[in-house]
């Protein structure tokens, strides 16, 4: 479908949020045909900084097999497209990747000398199912079971922080801005026949910003603005990111974890586990690991307000370890 010529008419966006959804809107704004840098602002409005939230301490799984099946596929595609145009392989860590269902058993530290030894042979010994080769950096006789759920051709991943930072630097060089404010109320034109603007708050001043285009992208934060958006209690999650000995294959694994043969290591969680090559966040490969919802706090006013409980942190990383 042909595009119509450039509209004539000002406009002022505001997309209220700064997370993956705010800013890859931000981004396709600024490339639409449409946009005109001298007539129409685009603005992201956001209460901390840039992914303060879930969309920078996700774990980035790409996947032409998740859901919304609407929509997957051509999100798969999308990152595939974005990462070409603008070396997302290097910048924010896209590549392809396995997929698995995997039953593991923690290995407690009686195991150290086998682990030093890494004898392949016990992963392939130690599972009734053949486990791929190069999936080596899992600790010898802990795998039990191993599944496939995705391969290279239908799943990859990316470092969602650095995408979404990556993107909200595209938008902006592209005449988009950035503003770090606390968005209060959205304000409407006597008997409510448009919007007018966005009030927020900014170092303790309240401000406004005229708009006539308004975007929400606030996650759990929606509701405060836009009340009759019902999301439920929104869960938190704990995760960790550490540095392995070594560069690690490409498998993103959905964890069941057992307790060890002899019981010194039980009631581990079953983490999420994705290896992570370098990017522009880190310089080096990672582990990147999550664990489950937790809904026994409240939330905060902003995603810098976030608490973290270091406990569970903790119990992430020590069932990554045992395996």
């Amino acid at each position: 479908m042909p595009l119509k010529a450039p509209a004539s008419e000002p406009r002022s966006i505001v997309v209220i949020g700064g997370g993956v959804i705010g800013c890859s809107t931000a981004y396709f704004l600024t490339r639409h045909g449409l946009y005109n840098p001298k007539i129409h602002s685009v603005v992201i409005l956001e209460a901390s900084k840039i992914a303060g939230g879930s969309s920078g301490k996700a774990g980035g799984l790409l996947a032409k097999w998740a859901t919304p099946k609407c929509l997957a596929p051509l999100s798969f595609k999308t990152h595939g497209e974005l990462a070409k145009k603008h070396g997302g392989d290097k910048i924010w860590g896209h590549r392809s990747v396995y997929c698995a269902d995997v039953a593991l058993q923690a290995q407690d530290s009686n195991n150290e000398a086998a682990i030093a030894n890494g004898v392949e042979a016990e992963h392939e010994a130690s599972s009734p199912t053949k486990v791929p080769s190069d999936l080596d950096w899992l600790l010898p006789g802990s795998v039990k079971s191993y599944t496939e759920a995705g391969n290279p051709n239908n799943s990859g991943q990316v470092n969602p922080l650095a995408f979404t930072e990556t993107l909200a630097q595209l938008a902006k060089e592209k005449g988009a801005e950035v503003i770090i404010g606390s968005a209060t109320a959205i304000n409407y034109r006597d008997k409510g026949s448009g919007i007018s603007s966005v009030s927020y708050t900014q170092n303790g001043t309240s401000k406004t910003l005229n708009a006539t285009d308004i975007l929400l992208a606030a996650g759990p934060w929606t509701p405060k603005l836009f009340p009759t958006t019902n999301l439920g209690h929104p869960p938190r999650d704990h995760s960790v990111v550490v540095r392995p000995s070594r560069d690690l294959s490409p498998y993103i694994l959905f964890s069941n974890i057992s307790a060890s043969e002899n019981g010194s290591l039980s009631d581990l969680l079953s983490p999420e586990i994705y290896p992570r090559p370098g990017d522009k966040i880190h310089g080096f490969d990672t582990i990147y690991a999550c664990g489950p919802d937790d809904y026994g706090v409240l939330l905060p006013d902003s995603t810098d307000a976030v608490a973290v409980d270091e406990n569970r942190c903790n119990d992430v990383y020590t069932a990554v370890g045992s395996v």
